[in-house]
């Protein structure tokens, strides 16, 4: 892909650099997400490492559930579930205190959102506490908020 084909495709499908008010429809959506896909590993990428898989599953994660990415990526991976009443069906939960709204939030995830989960373990330590664990070790959450200031990943 050329450089002037490749911008002008970001600039098709990321309207938010041009004006963060603006929301993303489906058709848009979808090109980021087959962009994430195709080009996590290109020679010719300004980032020499490839897209791990866990950014690309919580990149999914967030376009699928809707979740606010600060909850989402400081779910921990004791609180997802198994949901008794339904096979292969998990429950991701959102204590008040990681809300916005402060209250309880149970979020149902069906097998193939699962899948999800599964996938941004691979190649990580499956020791990590997280949902969505890093390869890096930081010393804080990826993304400071008023809700994690002193979280700190292992």
């Amino acid at each position: 892909m050329s450089t002037d084909a490749f911008e002008d495709l970001n600039a098709a499908c990321c309207p938010i650099a041009r004006d963060a008010r603006l929301n993303l429809d489906l058709e848009q959506i979808a090109r980021v997400l087959y962009i994430a896909e195709k080009h996590r590993d290109r020679p010719d990428r300004l980032q020499a490492k490839p897209t791990t898989e866990a950014a690309l599953a919580a990149l999914w994660w967030t376009v699928l559930t809707a979740q606010r990415t600060t909850a989402s990526m400081s779910l921990l991976a004791s609180r997802v579930v198994s949901d008794r009443d339904a096979r292969g069906w998990k429950i991701a939960a959102f204590p008040a205190e990681d809300m916005k709204s402060k209250r309880y939030h149970a979020l149902p995830l069906p097998p193939r959102v699962v899948l999800l989960l599964e996938r941004a373990r691979i190649g990580i330590d499956s020791d990590s506490k997280w949902a969505f664990p890093s390869k890096k070790v930081r010393r804080r959450v990826a993304r400071k908020s008023k809700t994690y200031p002193s979280m700190t990943r292992p």
